[in-house]
């Protein structure tokens, strides 16, 4: 469905449920507005498969699904990045949300490696995230 990357199914789903689609000014915000890339720092001697290994991991347990409207994993080359999109309520908060949903993670998976909030801008697209609907404008 989405090549080169890992979609968990039910994310979009159960957050939308959880979260309003509007931001406070009631004006939707744009995607990338909502977007951040999380980038894994994989120790020395990590071979793909053991990345791959603990990626497949990743399946956000109902608390840290409400924080985000989906994630997806990089799978081409090395999955050294993961993209989560929020939902307007949360688009002015992404770094901390962020933050709060990797501490999530690093708990239930203990190989996950040290992870940086990135703070660039990221554009939807096949290599990033692709979530639309209402909640964003276009």
């Amino acid at each position: 469905m989405f090549p080169g990357k890992v979609f968990i199914p039910g994310v979009a789903l159960v957050a939308f449920l959880n979260c309003n689609s509007e931001s406070e000014d009631g004006a939707a915000p744009s995607r990338p507005d909502c977007i951040v890339r999380v980038d894994l720092t994989w120790p020395a001697g990590v071979s793909y498969d053991e990345k791959i290994d603990v990626i497949n991991e990743v399946r956000a347990p109902s608390k840290l699904k409400k924080l985000v409207a989906g994630y997806a994993i990089e799978s081409d080359g090395s999955p050294d990045s993961i993209y989560l999109q929020f939902f307007p309520g949360g688009c002015g908060n992404k770094s901390a949300l962020a933050e709060e949903f990797m501490g999530g993670l690093s708990q239930l998976i203990p190989g996950l490696p040290p992870y940086h909030v990135s703070s660039d801008r990221i554009y939807p697209s096949t290599k990033t995230i692709e979530l639309n609907g209402p909640s964003w404008n276009e």
